[in-house]
């Protein structure tokens, strides 16, 4: 049964070989043949997809990936740079834009990947493809489950917040290692099983299809640690935290009141954070739950329910889900709307008023050219006037290159600055003040002399 069994596995190797695109994996020097043996043997059956699959894969990955990163790192940008969004609940928000922006780094190797038509990167790009993926997936979800707990422990007892900072720390701490420690253990092959290809052969996860009964077992140790447990902490945070607005309401609805208007609006405010909060995970359920339902079938046998369509698109929705997070919450955050608008309108302030700049200069410059312009003509009127008898040509003709500003007109003008330096600007600002200066002060001695002239 042992040579059957060999022999039914190399002879699907050697379809493997002729049906896909092996020679276009080796160019690279990265995929050798050894590597094929660790792809399960279930992925190993299927012919290979068309190439339009694997392009549009590609194509969708870098929009995610651009979507993604622009997202969170807007969000880590916003956190850094004001003050007022620098509080332990925003630092659990932080905490998972850090997470779904690492999730989004990895998008490059599935993107290689995916325009070769294969996994080209080979086994060290595979077990950084997997280890990201269990590590930012399980940080997701305990970051969402210390958000939730947290908006309960808030609301619940809003008094009681000495020690809010100290205990997101530890969340936070306990979150990473909890990751970390589910993550590294596929990477360390302790006999738990390691990160494999899967699906189109372009991403690598954990090995929910082998038949071995410990990698089984720690697959499925790893689904409740990582979906079911948090997925009860947070029902039970928000089923308490709806308990107690409904409380609330109902006591308003009764006439009561709070002591401290001043409290109340904060206490608002935790409740809209919360359901915020809900939104971003019900999203996350949405998106993780056809993946864990997808390894469930693995690892209970049910193998023929999976295909290679079938588990990319699951995968698909967890990174979708990762790139939604940010926007969801910095668009639904008024706090993150507020200073994200005085970014937008500083910048947009600063563009109207280096327009305005650029508008008064030019206009005055254009000004003084039409009054030099109309200055000419009269002087060229008059010109024509007194020298009515003499030909056209003959009439002063240096007097022709009045039309043309001089040097001296050039300088003195207010001119656009647009495309000037900075050291002409000064100079001519100077000589203009010195000009308008000089022109006032014989106007005045003008207006003077007439004034004597009329009382004499």
């Amino acid at each position: 049964p042992n040579t059957s069994c060999i022999q039914n596995l190399s002879d699907i190797i050697q379809r493997f070989k002729s049906q896909w695109s092996v020679a276009d994996w080796y160019k690279f020097g990265l995929f050798h043949d050894e590597q094929i043996s660790d792809i399960n043997v279930h992925w190993l059956t299927f012919p290979p997809p068309d190439d339009g699959h694997f392009y549009a894969l590609g194509v969708l990955y870098i929009f995610l990936m651009i979507f993604g990163l622009t997202g969170n790192f807007l969000v880590v940008f916003l956190f850094t740079r004001c003050k007022t969004l620098r509080t332990p609940a925003n630092t659990l928000i932080v905490n998972l834009a850090i997470s779904d922006g690492l999730m989004t780094i990895k998008a490059p190797i599935f993107i290689f990947n995916s325009f070769s038509r294969g996994p080209a990167l080979g086994y060290i790009a595979c077990q950084i493809y997997g280890f990201l993926g269990g590590l930012t997936g399980t940080l997701s979800i305990i970051t969402l489950s210390v958000i939730s707990f947290d908006r309960y422990f808030v609301i619940k007892y809003p008094l009681n917040r000495s020690f809010s900072a100290l205990r997101i720390k530890l969340c936070l701490g306990i979150a990473w290692i909890y990751g970390i420690f589910f993550a590294m253990i596929p990477v360390l092959d302790i006999g738990l099983g390691k990160y494999t290809y899967e699906g189109y052969l372009t991403s690598c996860s954990f090995d929910y299809l082998t038949e071995d009964r410990s990698i089984k077992r720690f697959i499925f140790v790893y689904f409740v640690a990582a979906w079911v447990v948090p997925f009860h902490l947070i029902s039970f945070s928000y089923f308490n935290i709806l308990k107690v607005v409904t409380n609330r309401t109902m006591s308003q609805r009764r006439g009561d009141s709070f002591r401290h208007v001043k409290d109340d609006d904060s206490k608002k405010q935790e409740i809209k954070l919360a359901m915020v909060v809900f939104g971003t995970v019900l999203l996350w359920f949405l998106s993780w739950t056809p993946y864990a339902i997808v390894a469930l079938l693995g690892i209970f046998g049910q193998k023929h329910l999976i295909t290679p369509l079938s588990s990319m698109v699951p995968a698909l929705f967890c990174k979708t889900a990762s790139c939604l997070n940010s926007y969801v919450y910095a668009l639904s955050h008024p706090k993150f709307r507020a200073e994200l608008r005085k970014i937008c309108c500083s910048c947009s302030y600063l563009q109207r008023r280096r327009e305005k700049n650029n508008k008064v200069w030019s206009s005055e410059s254009t000004s003084s050219k039409i009054c030099t312009h109309v200055c000419h003509s009269e002087s060229n009127v008059d010109m024509g006037i007194s020298m009515v008898g003499e030909p056209r040509s003959m009439a002063h003709p240096t007097k022709q290159l009045d039309r043309q500003e001089t040097v001296m007109e050039m300088i003195c003008l207010r001119p656009s600055f647009r495309n000037r330096p900075s050291s002409v600007r000064r100079l001519a600002r100077r000589w203009s003040s010195k000009s308008r200066k000089e022109e006032d002060h014989q106007n005045d001695d003008a207006i003077s002399s007439f004034d004597m002239v009329c009382l004499d």
